[in-house]
């Protein structure tokens, strides 16, 4: 009986006398070098950093929650996800598209984007729409909403008398009122 333990106990020991194979130009106990491996690129995170995330997450502390017991997080300039977990693990999750307007939240049923200058960020439907300062339209999909983004030329912009944003999204023509430094669909503008 005190063979088998001792047995196990070494046979347990011998993976921690290996030294780690998976960085570039270590040697195993063997004395065999290992091949480095390049890391996977990461997932792109999005187009928020010139958004001030900050102010947008500040606009929503004070909201109440819809559902007691939910978390929001802010995942983009225009979406707020409220997450619940169930009493089995579950998550369900719930996403509210949102703006700020003259710096105030403006959320509810509809479309919801924002402005600078010529550059926009806007939600809709279930996709993200960048315009950047050069005219270059760019669609943002997160299927999972695991903010984990994938990113596709896309047709988006502003109309010649600069009051309204218009995106195409899966054939269909999209429009968002153009209020001061915000994208609003009509429900929301009216608010």
């Amino acid at each position: 009986m005190k063979n088998a333990i001792l047995v196990v106990a070494v046979l347990a020991a011998l993976p921690a006398c290996k030294k780690d194979e998976s960085k570039s130009g270590e040697t195993s106990t063997s004395g065999e070098k290992s091949a480095a491996k390049a890391p996977a690129p990461p997932a792109a995170k999005g187009p928020f950093e010139a958004w001030d995330m900050d102010a947008r997450r500040a606009a929503w502390k004070d909201q109440p929650l819809a559902t007691p017991g939910a978390t929001r997080e802010i995942i983009s300039p225009c979406e707020s996800k409220e997450t619940v977990i169930g009493a089995d693990g579950s998550k369900m999750g719930t996403i509210t598209h949102y703006t700020l307007r003259d710096g105030k939240l403006v959320h509810g049923l509809g479309d919801a984007g924002a402005k600078k200058g010529n550059e926009a960020i806007a939600c809709i439907s279930n996709a993200l729409f960048v315009l950047d300062a050069s005219g270059t339209c760019t669609q943002w999909d997160d299927p999972w909403n695991e903010g984990k983004y994938d990113k596709t030329p896309a047709t988006c912009g502003f109309s010649a008398d600069g009051t309204k944003f218009t995106a195409t999204l899966r054939g269909h023509d999209y429009e968002l009122l153009v209020q001061g430094d915000a994208l609003l669909s009509e429900q929301l503008a009216s608010k």
